[in-house]
């Protein structure tokens, strides 16, 4: 990479700087090493310990100001962006919870925040489409990822198996076995600082599947509605399926966690 431009003494303490850098190549796990020290600890621990594999290319780094006044939340204080593109990385964005693999898209650092832009990515089986993983405010140290995605629905049972989700509903779904391909929402709220406080709302939309929810409970054919789960439990809204033969409706939650 190359970095050209100048550094001189004066201004509110620490200095005046105007910086124009571009990284050709890197790996993205190193990212956090590179980030000001300004930006708070957490957020910098958060992106060492989530964004474990994957390259960067066309980096771009842009600052200029007053560095007493950084991260320049107005334009007239200065500048600061770090973006560059991001291929077949892994974020692994809180302990427990399914990674986000396969991922391509856009790290932007910008003022007082940072986004993810993914394009594409997977879980488990399931591809993602537009997903956006946002940091506001650093100091708030609150990440919101929002996303959809298609694929088989027995993957989207498994997401909601191998996170935290699982212990809250007493392993319900443990033995739920989905047939044919649903479409999934999903959004997290993550605070970097207690990610075991992460909240998750998910949504599986089912479209003429075959759903056997227990071993005990005969099976639910022609399933359509939607499986909802948060950090909190499941609920099942506006089932429509064939069972034993005839037509069904189910709806049904757990309104305390198990």
């Amino acid at each position: 990479g190359v970095v050209t431009g100048t550094y001189r003494t004066g201004g509110k303490g620490p200095g005046l700087v105007d910086l124009n850098g571009r990284v050709e190549r890197a790996q993205a796990r190193r990212a956090a090493r590179y980030l000001p020290l300004q930006i708070p600890q957490s957020v910098r621990d958060w992106i060492a310990a989530s964004v474990t594999g994957g390259e960067l290319d066309d980096g771009r780094l842009r600052l200029r100001g007053d560095l007493a006044d950084f991260p320049y939340r107005r334009a007239e204080e200065g500048e600061f962006t770090v973006s560059a593109r991001l291929a077949d990385g892994t974020l692994a964005y809180a302990p427990g919870w399914p990674a986000i693999e396969r991922l391509q898209g856009n790290l932007l650092f910008e003022r007082a925040g940072m986004t993810i832009a993914m394009r594409t990515g997977r879980v488990f089986g399931v591809t993602l489409g537009a997903t956006q993983a946002q940091l506001r405010e650093y100091e708030d140290g609150q990440l919101r990822i929002d996303g959809s995605g298609e694929g088989p629905a027995q993957d989207m049972i498994r997401f909601v198996n191998d996170s935290p989700v699982a212990t809250r509903i007493d392993d319900f779904t443990r033995d739920t076995v989905a047939r044919g391909d649903a479409k999934l929402q999903l959004r997290l709220d993550l605070p970097l600082g207690a990610l075991e406080q992460t909240r998750v709302a998910g949504t599986v939309q089912f479209r003429g599947n075959d759903l056997t929810l227990d071993s005990t409970i005969p099976p639910f054919s022609a399933v359509s509605g939607a499986l909802e789960f948060s950090e909190r439990g499941l609920a099942l809204r506006g089932i429509g399926a064939t069972f034993l033969g005839g037509p069904l409706r189910v709806d049904g939650e757990t309104p305390e966690p198990g």
